[in-house]
């Protein structure tokens, strides 16, 4: 069977080719969502993993979407696992404004409450998780270097919003599926999120336990929300700056249209 990893971005419409690739006929996707294997669970063993794939007649396609993957800061490790497990994958990478990447990324932490619009100015410095996730380059070149260019795909989020069929063209072509008409929209999880105090301390001691879905079920029902956070001019510069090289080096390499990064294209 072929393998298709979509890596990533952490944000970038992950959630939306995960629900688009699992209608398809000829592919299975995981079991969970996000898997994270490579990343989170390695220590669970192959025969884990393998068995995430539950493949039925017809399916020739397995994919595995888990945005971890694009986090080699936090997993260096795992662009070399992956390769030695499968090594004639292909790779989509899921890309966006890396402003509102960002944005998205903090408004994600503040909902898991890890920290709050004050520790956003102390936040943003170059070792910043936020920021190092945004630095596409940095994250895509042990791909390129481990499975070759050829084998990988950049799609911009921007492009799912602007013409779904297109996007959705472009992934089937790329895995080589039949083309068949499906109905296509941005699947927004944020949208149906809200805050989960100390999610990371529960899911650290509890992991996916029936605990930690208590948990959950107690805070849905508290419905608490975080409005998403504006980013002065000042962080907007300082954020530039830091991303700036590493921007420039990505787009060059896979000819990414930055037009479509209206935030991002106002700075350049």
């Amino acid at each position: 069977m072929k393998k298709v990893f979509v890596i990533g971005g952490m944000k970038c419409g992950t959630s939306s080719v995960h629900h688009l690739l699992k209608k398809h006929f000829q592919v299975c996707v995981t079991t969970d969502k996000e898997p994270s294997f490579f990343t989170k669970r390695f220590k669970k063993g192959f025969d884990w993993y393998k068995n995430q794939f539950q493949p039925q007649p017809g399916n020739d396609v397995l994919i595995d979407v888990s945005p971890s993957y694009s986090m080699r800061h936090l997993y260096p490790n795992c662009t070399q696992e992956m390769h030695r497990y499968e090594p004639n994958a292909k790779i989509i990478y899921l890309v966006r404004d890396p402003f509102a990447r960002i944005i998205s990324h903090i408004h994600h932490d503040m909902l898991r409450g890890r920290l709050t619009t004050k520790d956003i100015d102390n936040w943003i410095k170059e070792d910043a998780d936020c920021l190092l996730t945004t630095k596409y380059f940095y994250q895509i070149k042990p791909y390129m270097d481990l499975y070759g260019k050829e084998n990988i795909k950049v799609l911009q989020f921007e492009e799912l919003i602007k013409n779904p069929q297109t996007f959705q063209d472009k992934v089937y072509e790329f895995i080589g599926l039949e083309n068949i008409p499906a109905e296509i929209k941005p699947f927004n999880v944020s949208e149906k999120r809200y805050q989960i105090k100390y999610y990371d301390f529960i899911h650290g001691i509890f992991g996916k336990s029936i605990i930690s879905k208590g948990y959950h079920a107690i805070w849905y029902f508290i419905n608490a929300k975080v409005e998403k956070p504006s980013l002065t001019e000042a962080q907007l510069k300082k954020i530039h700056e830091l991303l700036q090289s590493d921007i420039q080096e990505f787009a060059t390499a896979f000819q990414i249209d930055e037009t479509l990064w209206k935030k991002w294209h106002s700075f350049s």
